[in-house]
């Protein structure tokens, strides 16, 4: 019985970590992008427009998938993901390239399912080329 209440009580306090954990990355993204497009408002204000439309495209998805976990259109993530790519482009120039070779999108997938991923290849190969990265 005590080692039940134990193992609740340890999973417990890592669900609280790492719930606080990625609420600090999301909100240091969330802080460098809202920098980074109101740098732009006045250099290039349409520029900055498609930019606020992307990031509200991406918090749209990412509040969807923290309140419903079934699945959804392929083309739903594509959308986040497209939008995701946008707002990374904007902050990383011309280190990053982004090609989309998609065969078909006739299908469900689980939300934040393909993003993540997207994400990792990103920071991952920026921060460890010193060339343009394609993703």
């Amino acid at each position: 019985m005590d080692e039940d209440i134990i193992k609740e009580d340890i999973i417990k306090k890592d669900e609280v970590y790492l719930g606080n954990y990625s609420n600090q990355i999301q909100q240091h993204f969330l802080y460098n992008v809202l920098a980074s497009i109101q740098e732009l408002v006045l250099e290039d204000p349409e520029y900055a427009s498609d930019l606020i439309g992307d990031f509200a495209t991406y918090l749209r998805s990412c509040m969807r998938a923290f309140n419903n976990d079934s699945p959804i259109p392929f083309n739903q993530e594509l959308d986040n993901v497209r939008a995701y790519t946008n707002i990374e482009k904007m902050r990383l120039g011309n280190k990053l390239d982004v090609l989309f070779d998609i065969q078909t999108d006739d299908f469900l997938i689980l939300p934040l399912c393909v993003q993540p991923i997207v994400e990792n290849a990103i920071k991952h190969g920026i921060f460890e080329k010193v060339t343009k990265v394609v993703v």
